[in-house]
């Protein structure tokens, strides 16, 4: 069995909407939350990690020096390399999405978060079903004021709408977590943090940043840029109608 944890960032809001995360073999979770914990509770201690907070030095991380925050942070991401967990990041302009779906009828397509999930559940089911695995794979997300709606919504389209050999992978309704108690969901949160960083960089075509724990991540990563060709394209493999004015 495979559990994917995924997180968003900033969904919904320009210039980039980004969701993403880990996935890995179920029975690794364990392992990896006690280690992921053990980190936290070294001294200063954190009660969880969140990426915002440890770069702007804020919440958890308030009054931390940079060298501290830089030294937790590293021994955080060797920790994600020593699991082998595979990385998903599915980035969408946001421009882009209202002008292509914007004006549909179905309320739930109009948001962003249906697509990015399609894409995202899509892009992980797809891979694994070449690699030949059989077994459905679980989808964990982090507990938001009003994302278990719109994302059992969003679920609930995705299975009319997905392709016949990719739905014994994707398995039952998702699972919710809080992030706070989730090592995994923390997890998720870097990656998709970071993700959205670069895709900003990736759409102002800025030059890319280096990591702020200092080394690329030694990870396989799947990953999805849309623009707005790729975007009219699914529109219409979806046959999606626009609202009539």
């Amino acid at each position: 069995m495979l559990s994917a944890y995924i997180d968003d960032s900033n969904m919904n809001m320009p210039p980039v909407c980004v969701l993403g995360g880990w996935i890995g073999p179920a029975k690794e979770w364990k392992g990896f939350s006690d280690d992921w914990a053990e980190a936290l509770w070294m001294k200063p201690r954190l009660e969880y990690f969140k990426l915002s907070e440890a770069q702007n030095l804020t919440g958890q991380f308030n009054g931390w020096s940079d060298q501290s925050r830089d030294e937790r942070l590293s021994l955080l991401v060797k920790i994600i390399e020593q699991y082998k967990f595979r990385g998903v990041t599915n980035a969408i302009p946001y421009d882009a999405y209202k002008e292509v779906f914007g004006q549909l009828p179905d309320k739930g397509i109009q948001n962003p978060y249906f697509i990015s999930l399609f894409s995202t559940v899509a892009l992980l089911a797809g891979y694994y079903q070449r690699q030949g695995c059989a077994e459905p794979i679980d989808f964990i997300f982090d507990i938001q004021p009003g994302q278990v709606e719109i994302v059992t919504a969003t679920w609930k389209r995705f299975i009319e709408l997905a392709p016949p050999e990719l739905r014994p992978l994707v398995g039952d309704y998702p699972l919710f977590r809080d992030d706070k108690i989730t090592p995994p969901l923390q997890a998720a949160d870097l990656a998709v943090g970071w993700s959205r960083q670069l895709a900003d960089d990736h759409y102002y075509r800025r030059p890319g940043r280096p990591p702020p724990w200092g080394v690329e991540l030694d990870v396989l990563v799947l990953g999805r840029y849309w623009t707005k060709e790729m975007l009219l394209e699914l529109r219409g493999t979806l046959n999606l109608v626009e609202t009539k004015s």
